[in-house]
């Protein structure tokens, strides 16, 4: 078994770049997290900027993944049903999986999460709003993001909800071998928590713009979409809500 290392930070561009670069120079398996109570260049997905102030909770984990993993892409969405596990205890309004990666609570999102592979590694940062209040937040986003504290949830001790949030991942990952068994339960749960269940959908990859409403998740953490020729099935790409 392994132990993990934990190192907090004020402030930091970056938990994700931080740990990312450790494992690059690194000369074997890193364990690592990498928490800070502020970054000043948190990314998204699709390289888009993360609104990470003070008020949050914004840390980054790696997991070793050794040879392959049939499932490997379906961390991501193992990571969000952690964090909703987690967040889930703290209020009895019901959490969801926005697919791929971010968490919402009342239509808004709490929670965004990026994987990244680095040397057969998977850098989770993960991004949680727990204290800030609508004044904290900029007015083009107040439509979009929510926190902890907006929701009348008492804002846990963050440190203890990261360790409950990594112990977690690790059990699925290490002890349950998550991303080489099968992955019916966790899609069954993930299936409760689907956020874009029967809404209409754009996927945006590149220059590929698809449209159709969301179905459900498969088995392989793809989104299943309905378009106007069928099925299809999205591995990867930007969601947006169609208007």
């Amino acid at each position: 078994m392994f132990s993990r290392d934990y190192i907090f930070k004020n402030e930091t561009v970056s938990t994700s770049s931080d740990l990312k670069e450790t494992v690059r120079s690194a000369k074997k398996s890193v364990y690592a997290v990498i928490c800070a109570e502020e970054q000043s260049g948190g990314r998204g997905r699709t390289g888009k900027s993360f609104f990470s102030p003070k008020g949050g909770l914004y840390f980054s984990a790696s997991f070793p993944l050794g040879e392959n993993p049939k499932n490997a892409p379906f961390i991501t969405l193992l990571a969000g049903l952690c964090v909703c596990r987690a967040l889930q205890k703290l209020t009895p309004e019901k959490l969801y999986i926005k697919w791929p990666n971010d968490i919402y609570l009342n239509g808004k999102k709490l929670c965004g999460i990026l994987t990244e592979n680095v040397n057969g590694t998977a850098v989770v940062g993960i991004g949680i709003n727990c204290d800030m209040r609508d004044e904290d937040i900029p007015d083009e986003l107040k439509n979009i993001v929510t926190s902890l504290a907006q929701n009348a949830i008492a804002p846990p001790d963050k440190k203890v909800l990261m360790y409950e949030i990594v112990d977690s991942l690790d059990e699925e990952l290490y002890e349950k071998n998550a991303l080489s068994g099968e992955t019916q339960e966790y899609v069954r749960e993930i299936n409760s928590r689907f956020y874009l269940r029967d809404k209409p959908v754009k996927i945006v990859s590149g220059e590929t713009v698809i449209s159709g409403k969301a179905l459900c998740v498969s088995e392989s953490g793809a989104l299943i979409l309905l378009t106007e020729n069928g099925t299809k099935e999205i591995i990867s790409g930007e969601v947006n809500l169609a208007v």
